[in-house]
């Protein structure tokens, strides 16, 4: 089928046979194909009938290389049309104006013509010779009456005129006059008598004639003035009046100077001097009112807008009725907007419209590249001519150059539309205007108005009007005007009639309307290389870009439901049609990206790729249904002809043939199709649908979407729209709606389970299957991407992106390993390599690697696999660079295979260093700088390990990783070593907590999930009476982490240590070791004093001193025994053996500064982290608590003063002396005067 084929592909095979079996539809004029063909001219048709039906498609077989018409038989060609005119190329082409080699340049020395739109003769004259045919002819080449003009002694400088004239008595034909601009005139009474031998003209003198001109003064114009004669003007001024009768009708040549004053010498002075003033530099000689059967009204208007108007009579003088200068009241109406119009405002032509009043073309240069052409309308019926009306021509403002011809006005009857004739181009405007406006601004006011351009290689020689013509009131030639160009022959422009509403009134086109009708015309008719129009979008139109954008979709949708006028309702083929269709959209894409690249947003130029790709679909689509038809809808291969039925039924489309009015009127409605083609394949039974539907119902999506959708996208997207990103789009694509995407997850699916169930030995419906399931998943990936980019404009949360993400990160591993399964492992890695699935290459790779080594690949060659492996990943790492190596790592790292990576892949170490300097894998990082040496890093990396909370560390890993860094900081010569110190405590901290859990490792239950309800009784078995809930609830969390192995800190340690009691030696250990910690950590003193206080209080709750220190009836000893046995004791025992108070400066125990107060409430926080205000306020209440608890364990005995001696004891157990001052200074630093009196001691 066509879609089997990129549609880049299909443009590079245009030309060949196969592309032209396949139906593409690229074999267009944009290939050089010859077409023969082209609407067909009919000037019998009404304007307002439809497009289409004036046009005859008469060879579709060759519709694709086709113009919007083919021929006619009068081999007309029509070049463009719409609802108001139409231009065409007229058959008859002599050799003069037929295309010229570079050497050979005939057309270009055309000097002058004229054209006789009653007998349809054309003539034109170079410096030596004049042309004469029939412009109408159907022959291409027709017969064409060439001879010489002007003197035997002529040269290349001379510029000869010609006009055809009325024919003579008793003839039909019209006559002609030629006229050199010496002066030698030559008439023939009928063009027939060209044909007499140069001999018999020789005999005939009286048609030869001399006009009478000074030294140095030439020939500059000539005008038929029927029935008064000919005038013709020339350089010095002169107006001359040629008569070519007598007054009985004879023919009498004779030429008079028009002096216009009458007779006499003072009247010949006068006319001299206005000869020398006013009348040189004409531009214009146009025919006013006849009144009799000898006179002529003549108007006559120079460069500079001096106007006079003549009466001339065959037998008498001229009479000069007006001389009129209105270059000043042109100027004075427009200077205010236009200031600089004075410097080069000069008059080109003029036209006399029905209405009596004469309209002047005019212009000025606005700048250096632009030119400012204007119409003025004025009324000279009157002594006092005044301005009727302005306009500013708004489509043409090039520049003319001083060998470029001068433009032309023509206004053909009924004097409708005038006609602006410049070198290259034709400008259309309606002549009905309201009256001038007192502001200036108002010539800027827009009606209708149209412009036709032709290549730079076609260039207009002459023009030449027709007016309209009816037969019984039915129109038979349309209004307009016929130019002849060099390498384009004669080419008509017609004005078709407007309704009667419209006629009496201003006509103005809508911007919209005039983008539409220009791109229509663009695309219908552009295609053919032969066509010498450029449809492009002229800068002076100006036209917004949002109409422009309107009219471009407008069209676009036209074409794709066949609902443009410019196409023809119906082909036989469908094909053909579809071929048609598509065309129109390649052109329109081509037409976007030639002229308005960048002034058509993004959305609308989706929106335009989007029709094409639909209709490429649906040419795609036509070709799997044409085999069958609407019957076959039973087939067990006729999904899509059952899903379209159903559509055309739900649509209700009223047609014979409702398959075929589907593709013709409603590929908008493609989306639902596929859709519910799916559903209709996942609900064919109830054990799930049979595989012949699933391959139909895969050949339908695939072929719609990776075989045309894509292919097109991939053509157009970039190199033609200039798209490269999709986020300013408002909606997304239509081939990745959330609805199509589940469809094509389910259909793979569908797929999966029908391969599943067929051998792939014994069934030949595995093979198409599996390659089905293949494109499937290619369809997804490229689904789920093109989403994703749309996602990243339109979504700022991010949301759907990420979710897009993880869902293709799950799925899409899996559809890439369904590859695997069925040995596809090279394709498996392209869809990975296109859509960067790093992950899925090395699983790829690494997979292929183990069945390698376990010898799963029988026909493998172990040695050459495992290096082509390792090369693919090098070539990997080559192309793809850092993001393919960070999956690298992730993977090994994730098998537990941290020698590959690390060791095996040393070309590409730098990726290696960054992606452990980046954070990643921070547990194998330090050994990499283990690996090249850099040992302060590494031991500052597995420090920093130890300091992690997510995941939590591992106590025993801690205590490694740990002395490894500090193994690794001592090699080092850094003199710093305030981190070794840290670690020292760090080491302190996980020795202290391995100690705790060997103590509670008996009583801890089996279950390893961190709960401690089951044994807080066995190691705190006051701690429940106490009623802290708050602590209590931070003290689970603690032996949560012990029981648990996770590493805790200080503070979590500090808890554990100070809230058990096991009853045993270890307890006071416990104190003692908490307060080491104390000792050897960083905390301010503040945060130390704190925590000191909080140690003393809980080693005081740990006895009961009122029964403790009641002294009645015990001896000494005894006093002693019980007193050194108590927490407290042993505690200040310990640490006056280890020197913590005189070291580290620690305070020894006193009852009135262990309880908590309202001050202490701000370290509260720091010492349990990670508490909300509520629950500091519960854990201060708490420790309030325990405040009042200790004061009711010695209410009754002078605790104060008790501690003080139990202090003096164990100072002196431990051989020092106690002393006031030394008591005061090991108690604490920062104690004051009033804290200590003499009675203490």
């Amino acid at each position: 089928m066509a879609g089997n084929l990129s549609l880049r592909e299909l443009r590079k095979s245009a030309n060949t046979s196969t592309y032209r079996t396949q139906g593409s539809f690229f074999a267009s004029k944009r290939n050089h194909s010859t077409a023969d063909s082209s609407f067909s001219y009919n000037p019998s048709l009404q304007h307002n009938e439809s497009l289409a039906n004036q046009s005859t498609i008469v060879h579709s077989s060759d519709i694709t290389g086709a113009n919007t018409g083919l021929a006619h038989d009068s081999g007309i060609v029509e070049l463009t049309k719409n609802t108001m005119f139409r231009v065409s190329r007229l058959a008859a082409t002599p050799a003069i104006l037929q295309p010229q080699p570079e050497a050979n340049q005939s057309a270009t020395s055309i000097k002058n013509g004229s054209f006789d739109p009653i007998n349809n003769q054309a003539l034109l004259l170079s410096n030596r010779m004049a042309y004469i045919w029939s412009y109408n002819s159907p022959d291409k080449t027709p017969e064409c009456l060439s001879f010489p003009v002007g003197e035997n002694n002529y040269n290349d400088q001379s510029n000869p005129f010609g006009i055809f004239v009325s024919p003579a008595a008793g003839s039909t034909e019209s006559g002609l006059v030629t006229v050199t601009s010496s002066g030698a005139l030559n008439y023939w009474e009928s063009t027939g008598g060209v044909l007499i031998s140069e001999d018999m003209l020789q005999k005939r003198k009286n048609l030869d004639h001399q006009i009478s001109l000074y030294n140095g003064e030439g020939i500059e114009n000539l005008q038929n003035i029927e029935p008064a004669g000919i005038i013709a003007t020339t350089s010095s001024g002169r107006y001359i009046l040629v008569t070519l009768r007598d007054s009985s009708g004879k023919t009498h040549i004779t030429s008079t100077t028009m002096r216009g004053n009458g007779p006499g010498f003072w009247n010949n002075i006068r006319g001299a001097l206005a000869v020398s003033t006013t009348r040189k530099n004409v531009v214009a000689i146009k025919l006013g009112i006849s009144t009799h059967r000898n006179h002529r009204q003549v108007l006559i208007v120079n460069r500079d807008a001096a106007l006079t108007i003549w009466d001339c009579d065959r037998n008498t003088d001229p009479v000069l009725k007006s001389d009129l200068q209105l270059k000043s009241l042109m100027l004075n109406y427009i200077k205010d907007i236009y200031p600089q119009a004075e410097r080069g405002f000069q008059t080109h032509d003029m036209e006399l419209l029905h209405n009596g009043f004469l309209v002047f073309l005019t212009s000025f240069a606005l700048n250096d590249s632009e030119e400012c052409y204007i119409l003025f309308s004025v009324d000279v019926t009157n002594e006092n001519p005044h301005l009727v009306s302005t306009y500013r021509v708004q489509s043409y403002s090039k520049r003319s150059t001083a060998k470029s011809p001068t433009p032309k006005l023509l206004l053909p009857q009924p004097g409708d539309t005038l006609f602006l004739v410049f070198p290259s181009a034709v400008v259309l405007v309606d002549t009905i205007k309201k009256s001038v406006s007192e502001n200036p601004s108002s010539l800027l006011d827009k009606k209708w108005e149209d412009i036709v351009t032709f290549r730079d290689d076609v260039q207009i020689l002459t023009s030449g009007y027709e007016n309209m013509v009816k037969v019984n009131e039915k129109v038979t030639v349309h209004a307009g005007i016929v130019v002849s160009t060099n390498n384009s022959g004669i080419i008509r422009f017609e004005r078709f009639e407007r309704a009667n509403d419209l006629a009496m009134a201003d006509y103005k086109v809508s911007e919209y309307d005039l983008a539409k009708t220009r791109v229509e015309q663009a695309i219908h008719f552009g295609g053919d290389e032969e066509n010498p129009i450029v449809f492009d979008l002229r800068k002076e139109l100006k036209i917004h870009p949002r109409e422009i954008e309107l009219a471009l979709i407008s069209v676009s949708k036209d074409i794709l439901n066949s609902s443009s006028p410019y196409l023809p309702p119906h082909l036989p083929s469908i094909t053909e049609y579809l071929e048609l269709r598509c065309e129109r959209l390649d052109r329109l894409a081509f037409y976007v990206n030639r002229n308005l690249s960048n002034g058509v947003s993004v959305q609308i130029r989706l929106q335009l790729l989007w029709h094409l790709e639909m209709a490429v679909a649906a040419r795609s689509l036509w070709s799997l249904i044409d085999p069958y038809s609407i019957e076959s809808v039973e087939s067990p291969q006729s999904v899509l002809l059952t899903i379209i039925a159903q559509h055309i039924q739900d649509l209700k489309i009223p047609d014979t043939d409702p398959l075929r009015a589907w593709f013709l009127n409603h590929l908008d409605d493609f989306m639902p199709l596929l859709l519910d083609a799916q559903k209709y394949c996942a609900s064919q039974s109830v054990t799930g649908p049979s595989n012949k539907v699933i391959w139909d119902t895969n050949r339908v999506l695939l072929t719609v979407l990776n075989e045309s959708a894509y292919k097109t996208r991939e053509a157009y997207s970039s190199d033609i729209y200039g798209i490269s990103e999709l986020g300013s789009c408002e909606q997304p694509p239509w081939t990745s709606s959330k609805d199509l995407m589940y469809a094509l997850e389910d259909q793979y699916t569908l797929t999966c389970n029908a391969m599943t169930q067929i051998s792939a030995t014994n069934d030949d419906l595995y093979d198409e299957l599996k390659y089905q399931m293949l494109d499937l998943v290619a369809v997804l990936y490229y689904t789920y991407e093109e989403r994703m980019n749309w996602c990243r404009g339109q979504d700022p949360t991010g949301l759907e992106i990420n979710s897009l993400s993880a869902c293709l990160n799950t799925k899409g591993s899996g559809w890439l390993r369904s590859f695997v399964d069925v040995d596809e492992r090279e394709r498996a890695l392209n869809i990975a390599e296109v859509y960067h699935v790093y992950s899925s290459m090395v699983e790829i790779l690494d997979g292929h690697y183990t069945q390698i080594i376990q010898g799963r690949m029988k026909d493998a060659d172990k040695d050459s696999s495992i290096f082509e492996i390792r090369n693919a990943f090098l070539g990997y790492f080559e192309t793809f660079g850092y993001p393919f190596a960070v999956e690298v790592y992730y993977y090994f790292a994730n098998k537990k295979q941290f020698n590959i990576l690390l060791a095996k892949f040393p070309e590409f170490n730098q990726y290696l260093e960054r992606f452990f300097e980046e954070g990643n894998l921070p547990k194998l990082a330090w050994v990499q700088d283990i690996h090249t040496g850099n040992n302060q890093a590494a031991g500052v990396k597995l420090t920093e390990l130890t300091f992690v909370k997510d995941p939590p560390v591992n106590v025993s890993n801690k205590l490694i990783q740990l002395s490894i860094a500090k193994l690794a900081l001592l090699s080092t010569s850094q003199d710093d070593l305030s981190l070794v110190d840290e670690i020292d405590r760090q080491l302190e901290l996980s020795t202290v907590q391995k100690s705790l859990f060997d103590q509670f490792k008996g009583y801890m239950p089996e279950r390893d999930d961190g709960s401690v309800d089951v044994f807080i009784e066995e190691i705190s078995p006051e701690f429940k009476r106490r009623n802290m809930p708050y602590i209590e609830a931070g003290f689970k969390r603690a032996l949560g982490k012990l029981a648990t192995e996770v590493a805790l800190n200080s503070d979590e340690l500090i808890d554990i240590l100070t809230l058990t009691n096991l009853k045993s030696k270890s307890t006071a250990v416990n104190f003692f070791e908490a307060l080491r910690i104390v000792a050897s950590s960083n905390e301010n003193n503040k945060k130390k004093k704190f925590l000191q206080q909080l140690i003393w209080r809980r080693a005081f709750l740990c006895d009961d001193w009122n029964t403790i220190l009641a002294t009645k009836g015990k001896s000494d000893d005894k006093m002693t025994e019980i007193t050194s046995q108590t927490i407290l004791f042993k505690t200040i025992l310990a640490g006056l053996s280890e020197n913590l108070f005189d070291v580290y400066l620690l305070e020894l125990p006193r009852f009135s500064s262990s309880l908590i107060s309202e001050q202490d409430k701000p370290l509260i926080q720091e010492h349990f982290t990670d508490v909300t205000e509520s629950e500091i306020n519960g854990i201060y209440s708490d420790l309030v608590g325990e405040n009042i608890l200790l004061q009711a364990s010695c209410d009754k005995v002078d605790l104060e003063g008790w501690t003080k001696g139990l202090v003096v004891m164990a100072k002196r157990m431990v051989g020092q002396e106690p002393t006031f001052n030394s008591y005061s200074n090991i108690r604490s630093q920062t104690s004051t005067s009033e804290d200590i009196e003499m009675s203490d001691i």
